[in-house]
C-alpha cells in the first residue's frame, strides 16, 4: 500500500496530470499543466505563451482550443504526447512512466538532494499504476480516475494547522457557542 503524502509531491502530481491528458489530450487544463512540467521538455514560459493566444483567439470571438495551438506551434510535443498515449493505451500507464524516466533531463529542476527521493517517488507511482492495472485491468480512463482521486482527496487533507492565536486564521463562531449554550465533548444528554 502507498502512503497517500506520496500524491502531494510535486513530481507526482505532475505526472498524474499527465496521465489525465493522456486520457483526454484535448483538455486544455492537463494541457498546460504538461507543457509547465519539467517533464515535458519544453522551455519554461510556453505554457504561458500558448495559453495566452488561446485567451486572445478566445477574446476575439474565434475559439481556438489549446491542444491546436500545440499542434501548430509544437509539434513534436504533440507527437510525444500522442506516442505517449497509444503506449499508455496498448503497454499500460506504469509503462509511460517508466519511460519518462529514460529522459532524466526533468531531473534538473530539482535539486541534486531532492533528486534520489523524485526518482523513488516515481517508480513508486509506476509501481501504482502496475498494481491497479492488475487489479482493475488495463485502462488509461480508469487508471487517470484513480490517480485523480488520490490526488484529490490528499488536497483536501491539506488544511493549515492552525495551533497558536499567532497565526492568521479566520475562527468560525456559531450562535449556540456565542451565547455559551454549546455542549462540551464530555457532556451526555439523557432523554
Amino acid at each position: 500500500m502507498y502512503k497517500p503524502e506520496l500524491f502531494a509531491r510535486g513530481e507526482i502530481g505532475d505526472l498524474v496530470n499527465l496521465i489525465s491528458l493522456l486520457a483526454d489530450p484535448s483538455d486544455p487544463l492537463c494541457l498546460a499543466g504538461w507543457l509547465a512540467s519539467p517533464f515535458s521538455g519544453t522551455e519554461p514560459g510556453t505554457a504561458e505563451l500558448c495559453m495566452a493566444e488561446a485567451e486572445t483567439a478566445k477574446s476575439k470571438g474565434c475559439a481556438l482550443p489549446l491542444s491546436e495551438i500545440i499542434i501548430k506551434k509544437l509539434p513534436d510535443v504533440w507527437r510525444k504526447i500522442i506516442y505517449l498515449r497509444n503506449k499508455a493505451i496498448y503497454s499500460g500507464v506504469s509503462s509511460v512512466i517508466l519511460d519518462i524516466m529514460k529522459t532524466p533531463s526533468f531531473l534538473g529542476a530539482y535539486g541534486p538532494e531532492h533528486r534520489n527521493r523524485v526518482v523513488a517517488n516515481i517508480i513508486k507511482l509506476s509501481d501504482i499504476a502496475e498494481e491497479y492495472e492488475s487489479s482493475e485491468a488495463r485502462s488509461l480512463y480508469g487508471c487517470a480516475a484513480y490517480m485523480q482521486s488520490a490526488v484529490s482527496s490528499m488536497q483536501q487533507k491539506e488544511e493549515p494547522d492552525v495551533t497558536s492565536s499567532e497565526q492568521d486564521a479566520v475562527k468560525v463562531m456559531t450562535i449556540h457557542s456565542s451565547k455559551g449554550l454549546e455542549f462540551s465533548d464530555s457532556c451526555t444528554i439523557r432523554g
